[in-house]
């Protein structure tokens, strides 16, 4: 059986989700203004990296600082609702959290 044969069970397709965007009240900051962000999917590395924050906040705000459209200064200044629709769109990236074998909750 060749690469083109493969069974259609035996086929993953992963398929693009799309940006999302953000809008919030007007933040001015250095001249500008800014009233959305358009948040695109994450690659692997920079789902890791914010692995190694601290805070919940700060996973999300590397994110968006990663796959964002606003200047790293301006994210110190979002309302938490806009942290949390964007930590709801990273959301849908994050790998599951693998057990250890011989973990206790896994009942045995």
């Amino acid at each position: 059986m060749s690469e083109t044969d493969t069974p259609a069970d035996d086929v993953d397709v992963v398929e693009a989700i799309p940006s999302r965007r953000i809008n919030f009240p007007t933040i001015s900051f250095g001249g500008k203004e800014y009233d959305h962000v358009i948040l695109s999917p994450p690659n692997a590395q920079s789902l890791d990296e914010a692995t190694l924050k601290p805070t919940g906040i700060q996973t999300v705000q590397h994110l968006i600082r990663m796959h964002g459209t606003l200047p790293h200064t301006v994210l110190h200044l979002l309302l938490p609702q806009v942290i949390q629709f964007a930590e709801r769109y990273f959301d849908r990236f994050r790998l599951p959290v693998l057990k250890a074998d011989g973990d206790a909750s896994q009942g045995g």
